[in-house]
């Protein structure tokens, strides 16, 4: 048997060119399938663009409230013109005759003159020969003889019946009174009690009238009757009818010379007058009066 040295190699067969050539082909093949997957890729991602980003979420809107009827325009009123107390009432027109029909008078022997001469017709005249303001505001003071016969204060025939307009008039029998507060205070309270006992009237305070001084001394010597303290006293009857708000008549200007004097033509007796003036004092009346609507409207502290 042969020895390891006398063995001959094995030949190993080369391989054929073909085999060798095939893994190299596989390989490119390979290559350019991984290519052409690429290419693919790109093109589509250049003709694509950008990928849009998703639209924001729309909140929902509130349900909206249904409209509310709207209520109809208010009708304008116009507000009545304020009344100035400081001032006496100006002239506006003439008043009718029956506007004095509802109005009730307080006051003196010249009051009476005014319901039997002039020719006005009130709804009620309250009066008393040489009656001052100091009595009338008394409810002791029983000095007016009534439809009954018996004898009542001022106060007490006022709250009887139901008036419009109130006129008051005082002061000349209280000249010589001598206490011009007690004057100013007395009379203020009487106003006072007026408006309480009618409260939806209309409240003229009328001035005092001046006198004829040479004349009233003929006649009965009265010499504290003077023009002077009739002055005084409608100075401070000016500042009463301010404070509590009542319409101021300035009835010394329309019954009285440009002297201040009352004319001799026009009075008896220095104090009372003839028919014409009385029917002056009317024709004041008629030409100076205030409406209600104002009068109401300009009341600071109005009566309820």
């Amino acid at each position: 048997m042969p020895t390891g040295l006398d063995q001959k190699p094995e030949i190993k067969q080369p391989l054929s060119k073909g085999r060798r050539l095939w893994p190299v082909l596989l390989l490119c093949c390979g290559l350019a399938a991984a290519l052409c997957l690429w290419a693919v890729a790109s093109a589509r991602q250049s003709t694509a663009g950008p990928v849009p980003a998703p639209p924001p979420a729309q909140e929902t809107p509130p349900a909206s409230e249904p409209p509310r009827p709207t209520a109809p325009p208010e009708e304008t009123v116009s507000a009545a013109p304020l009344y100035d107390f400081s001032q006496p009432a100006p002239e506006d027109g003439e008043a009718e005759e029956d506007y004095f029909s509802d109005a009730v008078f307080l006051g003196d022997s010249r009051t009476d003159g005014l319901r039997l001469y002039s020719g006005i017709r009130p709804g009620g005249v309250i009066y008393h020969n040489g009656l001052m303001v100091f009595e009338a505001a008394d409810r002791e003071n029983k000095c007016i003889k009534g439809a009954d016969g018996q004898k009542h204060a001022v106060l007490e025939l006022l709250e009887q019946n139901t008036y419009a307009k109130v006129y008051v008039m005082f002061g000349v029998n209280e000249l010589g009174y001598g206490d011009d507060q007690a004057f100013y205070d007395t009379y203020g309270q009487f106003l006072d009690q007026i408006r309480q006992l009618q409260p939806d009237a209309v409240l003229y305070l009328q001035a005092i009238i001046p006198v004829n001084e040479e004349v009233a001394k003929k006649y009965d010597g009265r010499a504290y009757v003077t023009n002077a303290k009739i002055t005084e006293y409608n100075t401070l009857l000016r500042q009463l009818a301010e404070e509590k708000q009542v319409v101021y008549l300035d009835l010394a200007s329309a019954l009285a010379g440009e002297d201040g004097v009352l004319p001799a033509e026009g009075t008896t007796d220095g104090v009372h007058f003839r028919r014409e003036w009385y029917q002056k004092w009317y024709a004041y009346l008629r030409t100076h009066t205030v409406d209600a609507q104002t009068y109401w409207g300009s009341l600071s502290d109005p009566v309820s």
